[in-house]
């Protein structure tokens, strides 16, 4: 039989190399380089069959890998990534905010700080107590904490006579009435010619202590609600 030469693959039909040796066929050398290219398995085959032979841990810590996304969303657009940001404080800043001139409340709050800062390091120097502390932040939350209620009483309607009816306040409410009852005493306080920020930090100061008028009025906030409690079975939410 005469020698052919094949050079080309017709269609997609890959032909035996040993069986066209068999019949008489000459193989050319760009033809059997393609031909073991073609036998050699993908390396992505390969991973797919590897991973197919894990043990079951291994699939499941893969599963649960996979599984384990970070949802990750855009901020709030009061949020601030200054390193002195915090929300409470920035609440606290809207409450005091008058016709929208948040600047100004806060520049009334930073002199607040400072002046928490000053009369900490004052009683500080006289004093040397270790213990005391000097970070008005902190200050703000402890006052913060001092100050908000726990129970309150809500109006109703029973038999046509209204009843105070106490229930224990949502930490909203808590945190409202408390930066109100702050604003309403700094501003109330006798002096006009102080500023605010001054008077600001003394209530901040004697609320971190558990005295002054805003405790004093978280006192009689909870009286109220228990001079009530006989009314206490007149909530149904």
């Amino acid at each position: 039989m005469s020698t052919k030469l094949i050079f080309t693959l017709l269609g997609r039909h890959q032909y035996n190399i040993t069986l066209l040796s068999q019949r008489g066929y000459y193989i050319s050398l760009p033809l059997k380089q393609y031909n073991e290219k073609s036998r050699q398995p993908d390396t992505e085959e390969l991973d797919i069959i590897n991973k197919s032979k894990l043990p079951e841990e291994k699939v499941k810590n893969v599963v649960s890998e996979a599984e384990e996304v970070v949802v990750r969303k855009a901020p709030e657009s009061y949020f601030s990534s200054s390193i002195s940001y915090d929300k409470l404080v920035n609440k606290f800043v809207n409450c005091m905010m008058y016709d929208g001139k948040k600047s100004v409340s806060q520049k009334l709050m930073n002199d607040t700080f400072e002046k928490i800062k000053k009369l900490q390091l004052e009683r500080y120097h006289k004093t040397k107590n270790a213990e005391l502390e000097l970070d008005p932040l902190k200050i703000f939350h402890v006052a913060m904490e001092n100050a908000k209620p726990v129970l309150g009483t809500q109006t109703m309607k029973k038999k046509g006579k209204n009843f105070q009816v106490p229930y224990p306040l949502p930490e909203n409410r808590r945190r409202f009435l408390a930066i109100k009852w702050f604003l309403t005493t700094a501003r109330n306080r006798p002096g006009n010619s102080t500023p605010m920020s001054e008077k600001l930090s003394k209530e901040i100061l004697d609320a971190y202590k558990n005295e002054g008028i805003v405790v004093q009025k978280k006192t009689d906030f909870h009286k109220k609600a228990e001079l009530h409690r006989a009314f206490a079975h007149y909530r149904w939410w």
